[in-house]
């Protein structure tokens, strides 16, 4: 899976982030969030990873608001080797 999320507001703000997965991932992969930085990939940075081969589900609450301009995007990642039914849920204003 690879998601990526760009929004056509001046500014917005990520709230929160939901997998949901049908079963435990089953292999040592991460869930990833990553800042896909409108000026340019040396601004580009993690923002959180989870190993999901034990897991069904993860919430990714920032601690503190996570601003994002027009140009930039979110994308989340997930190698899914299992082919595991999956759901994503992205809250943001």
């Amino acid at each position: 899976m690879s998601v990526e999320l760009s929004l056509d507001k001046a500014e917005w703000q990520l709230e929160e982030v939901r997998l949901h997965l049908s079963a435990a991932g089953g292999a040592s992969e991460n869930f990833a969030v990553a800042l896909v930085s409108g000026e340019g990939s040396r601004w580009n940075t993690s923002l959180h990873a989870q190993d999901m081969n034990a897991e069904t589900d993860d919430q990714y609450l920032p601690t503190r608001p996570l601003w994002f301009r027009k140009s930039d995007a979110v994308k989340f990642t997930y190698t899914n080797t299992n082919s595991k039914q999956w759901g994503l849920e992205v809250i943001y204003r």
